[in-house]
């Protein structure tokens, strides 16, 4: 233990010019304080010391990938938190369709699909559940009011034109049998389709 006046020996000194300030935590990863070096702002005329030359025959794409990256990985806590944090619909529908319940297709949930907008900046959408063996995306509706649902049109016709199908149940039908064997009639009617091709 460091006495006062003295620098604490078990951390390593930030440099000169950076300090130590906390990171904002996400919210499903605990309120957990942690530190991290502020970089120092970059001076007239000087050259940025906080970011590293590219090198020779290096582009700057290197540093986008690397935020892509990063976007992805807080894509994956993210959805790790929607699975946690489940409605009781998404629950009920989740026990019908998981371990391959359901007509032996495969269901994931809370499923992140990555698109690019018009410039070329690429999101992700959480989609309910998804079945990759035939590209469809389920949706439960819970009550929703006009903006979360040109919201949901926007997104599924941004999905669609990704070629995937969108199939929406309404929250009271999750649990509801005659909603399931639609649902199920559907889902045979693509296998069909899908072992045609």
């Amino acid at each position: 233990m460091a006495r006062e006046g003295e620098e604490n020996p078990s951390r390593p000194s930030l440099g000169k010019g950076r300090s130590s300030e906390p990171i904002p935590t996400f919210p499903w990863k605990g309120k957990e304080k942690r530190t991290h070096p502020v970089l120092p702002l970059k001076r007239e005329g000087e050259e940025n010391p906080s970011r590293p030359s590219l090198g020779k025959g290096r582009s700057s794409d290197n540093k986008n990938k690397k935020v892509i990256q990063m976007r992805h990985h807080e894509a994956i806590y993210f959805a790790r938190a929607l699975r946690k944090t489940m409605t009781p619909s998404e629950k009920i529908f989740w026990e019908k369709v998981r371990k391959r319940r359901l007509l032996g297709l495969r269901f994931l949930r809370q499923y992140k699909i990555e698109h690019s907008n018009v410039m070329n900046v690429r999101n992700f959408f959480f989609v309910d559940f998804y079945c990759h063996e035939l590209r469809l995306i389920v949706e439960i509706d819970g009550s929703i009011h006009k903006k979360q649902k040109e919201y949901d049109l926007a997104r599924e016709s941004i999905l669609r034109e990704m070629k995937y199908k969108v199939y929406r149940i309404k929250n009271e039908e999750a649990s509801s049998d005659l909603a399931i064997s639609k649902f199920i009639n559907y889902c045979e009617q693509l296998k069909k389709i899908s072992s045609n091709k």
